[in-house]
């Protein structure tokens, strides 16, 4: 092997491996990702859960269960 080509091979391991490095920081970044989204989800079914099932009447929907998503009445329409 000519010293170029040992350069050129030596430069193209070197790319490789930051390539390897950048995609084992995302697959980490991804891990952590899917774990937030997995707890939000069952946060998101226990609080849904925990609605439904509080309810006084049988008959209440979710929609008419859950608070209202602002406390502010006034409304300007000008």
């Amino acid at each position: 092997m000519s010293v170029d080509q040992e350069q050129s091979y030596q430069s193209i391991c070197r790319k490789l491996e930051q390539h390897e490095e950048t995609i084992t920081q995302l697959l980490a970044i991804l891990a952590v990702n899917n774990r937030k989204l997995n707890e939000i989800n069952q946060r998101q079914i226990s609080l849904e859960r925990h609605v439904l099932y509080s309810s006084s009447s049988p008959h209440t929907t979710f929609a008419e269960a859950r608070p209202p998503l602002s406390t502010n009445t006034s409304h300007s329409n000008k």
